[in-house]
C-alpha cells in the first residue's frame, strides 16, 4: 500500500512538473527547436537553414531530427509536457537500472572455500607385528640398545 502511495505520489510530482514546463514552451527554446526540426524532416524540408525565431542553426544530426518528428504529431505545448512527463518518468527507472547494473557488474567477492577435513594420523600397527625395523619387538630393542 505504502509503494501504491509513493508511486501515485511521484506521478502527481511529474504530472505538476511536466504542466509548468510545457507553459513554458515557446519560440526560442530548446524544445521549441527540436520541434522545428522534427517538422522539417516530416515535410522533407532543408534541415540545415536559419530560421528567425528559432535558437541558431540546427545543430542537431539528421538522425536526432528523424527521432523529433515523433514530437510534431502533437501541437508544442502538449508534445513538451509529454515529453518531460516521459523523462522524468525515466529518472526512477534509470537510477534503478544503474543500481542493478552495477549490483552485476560488481559482486561481492565469492566466500573462500571451506578448509579440507583434517587427515587423521594413520592407525598404530596391532601389537606383535613386525614393525619393518631392525627391532622385532621393544623387549628386543631394549636389549639391542645397551
Amino acid at each position: 500500500m505504502k509503494r501504491r502511495l509513493i508511486a501515485v505520489a511521484l506521478l502527481g510530482v511529474c504530472v505538476v512538473l511536466a504542466v509548468i514546463e510545457a507553459k513554458s514552451q515557446g519560440p526560442g527554446t530548446d524544445f521549441h527547436a527540436r520541434w522545428i526540426f522534427g517538422r522539417w524532416f516530416w515535410s522533407g524540408e532543408p534541415l540545415y537553414v536559419d530560421v528567425p525565431g528559432v535558437r541558431g542553426p540546427n545543430l542537431y544530426p539528421p538522425f536526432a531530427a528523424m527521432l523529433f518528428q515523433l514530437h510534431t504529431l502533437l501541437p508544442l505545448k502538449l508534445a513538451a509536457g509529454v515529453f518531460y512527463f516521459c523523462n522524468l518518468l525515466l529518472i526512477p527507472l534509470s537510477v534503478r537500472w544503474s543500481k542493478d547494473i552495477c549490483d552485476a557488474l560488481w559482486l561481492p567477492p565469492p566466500p573462500p572455500p571451506p578448509p579440507p577435513p583434517p587427515v587423521a594420523p594413520p592407525p598404530p600397527p596391532p601389537p606383535g607385528l613386525p614393525t619393518g625395523g631392525p627391532c622385532r619387538s621393544p623387549s628386543s630393542c631394549r636389549r639391542n640398545s645397551s
